[in-house]
């Protein structure tokens, strides 16, 4: 028969071990800061958004974004991404081009828009993590 200690101790570890795996399994978004300009460009169909991000050195990024811009009663939508970008642990840029989605004939124009911009990692090994942020950008030539 194992003793109470041995049965505690076993216990013990393996809840250390436990919760050193979900530490190693954990990807970081440590940092997300979208620019406040998104410039135009392919005949104004498509808009590209920058901003930076810090994540988990060894991880992969990727960043999605959806642009609305609201002109009287009619809305423009647009999305996009990038993904596959290593993470190095130091402050990265990334660019986004969104292309618009509704109307599909639209193009955007010099001026306000609203973004909702996320950032997401994997680490590979099961481990992942988001943000999300909503901001205001000037959509410029």
């Amino acid at each position: 028969m194992i003793s109470k200690t041995k049965r505690l101790t076993v216990c013990l570890c393996a809840l250390l071990l436990a919760a050193a795996t979900t530490q190693s399994l954990r990807a970081d978004v440590d940092f997300l800061a979208v620019d406040g300009t998104a410039h135009l460009s392919s005949g104004d169909t498509v808009a590209v958004v920058t901003g930076s991000v810090l994540c988990t050195v060894g991880d992969t990024l990727g960043v999605s974004v959806a642009l609305v811009q609201t002109r009287g009663q009619t809305s423009l939508v647009g999305s996009g991404n990038v993904d596959g970008i290593a993470c190095l642990g130091v402050r990265q840029f990334f660019a986004v081009p969104v292309d618009i989605l509704i109307p599909l004939d639209g193009t955007f124009k010099k001026g306000p828009s609203s973004a909702v911009v996320s950032a997401f990692t994997s680490d590979g090994m099961g481990g992942f993590d988001n943000f999300t942020d909503s901001v205001a950008i000037h959509v410029s030539k």
